[in-house]
């Protein structure tokens, strides 16, 4: 599964990079099992940084996932992977 990248958690002065709001492409994640799931975020050819999706954020369908460490802000937007 595929998902993107739409948001960091935290206030606008001071974001948290580490949890991250992420929204399934063409999946619906109240009936797909998705709580628990490992999150792969390929930054270049070498780099990969790996999360879970711990919550929902809301009801509209976005997941709120935590990464190991912060990933950079230029990645709002990001495919990442659904495993």
């Amino acid at each position: 599964m595929k998902a993107k990248i739409v948001g960091f958690r935290g206030s606008y002065r001071d974001p948290d990079y580490r949890n991250v709001l992420i929204r399934l492409i063409d999946a619906d994640p109240y009936k797909s099992k998705v709580i628990g799931r490992k999150v792969r975020l390929k930054i270049n050819e070498k780099t990969w940084i790996n999360g879970k999706i711990i919550r929902f954020h809301g009801n509209n369908g976005v997941l709120v996932a935590r990464f190991e460490r912060g990933i950079p802000p230029f990645t709002l937007g990001w495919e990442v992977e659904v495993k």
